[in-house]
């Protein structure tokens, strides 16, 4: 376990988006200074800190300065733009994070909108732009004679292949899935 701090732990001192800023923000170096002063090993600095705006000699003062200070800095971001994420795996890198706090709610996206069924139903038109939980609803009635018969065959091979892509993403993600899951218990 892991006791630690993150940026919105002060976030009026950091600047919160559509507020007047503070006349000295705290920055990364202030935030370190902080969690040191706390005791605390984890600082974690989130999306209200644009980490990604930082010169690479900026990050590496950051990262040479935590572990002078024997604190492990852990990256958040939010959003899913390809090139923003890919700059913030660089940042999380030159911090030496192991990951960016980016991977569960990617995984739980994921699951919600893999079996999303009520929005594709009200707007899909036709048979080529439909969803697979669609195909499983629709399964239930092919090959039937009667409103009671239920196909179970076409069922069972529509779920199969409805599973696949999302225990094919946990089994590669599982371990993330597990620190992501457990690192909001403890913090």
């Amino acid at each position: 376990m892991h006791i630690g701090i993150g940026s919105w732990t002060f976030p009026w001192s950091i600047g919160v988006a559509g507020y007047p800023t503070p006349p000295t923000p705290l920055d990364a170096r202030g935030l370190l200074k902080l969690a040191g002063e706390l005791q605390v090993h984890t600082l974690q600095i989130c999306d209200n800190y644009p980490l990604h705006t930082l010169s690479a000699n900026e990050l590496a003062t950051i990262h040479s300065t935590a572990q002078a200070m024997g604190i492990r800095v852990e990256v958040g971001t939010r959003g899913v733009d390809p090139a923003h994420l890919l700059r913030y795996l660089d940042v999380a890198q030159a911090l030496g994070s192991a990951s960016v706090r980016m991977a569960m709610m990617f995984l739980i996206n994921f699951i919600i909108g893999w079996n999303e069924f009520f929005t594709p139903l009200i707007f899909a038109r036709g048979v080529e732009s439909k969803v697979i939980t669609m195909a499983l609803s629709e399964a239930q009635v092919v090959g039937s004679s009667t409103q009671f018969y239920q196909s179970w065959g076409n069922m069972s091979s529509v779920a199969i292949m409805a599973t696949i892509p999302v225990f094919i993403i946990t089994l590669i993600f599982q371990k993330q899935i597990v620190e992501g899951i457990t690192s909001g218990v403890f913090k």
